[in-house]
């Protein structure tokens, strides 16, 4: 799942955030949008 949070801070990185180089970024954005998910599925 991929949230784009714009500003990294200490409370994103304890629920698991890490920073993303946005050609990488680009890359998984590219494979999740044929995707289909839904927030809270289980």
């Amino acid at each position: 799942m991929l949230f784009d949070v714009q500003v990294m801070n200490d409370h994103l990185a304890s629920l698991g955030c890490v920073e993303v180089r946005r050609g990488r970024f680009l890359e998984r954005l590219r494979a999740a949008l044929p995707l289909q998910a839904g927030l809270f599925e289980g």
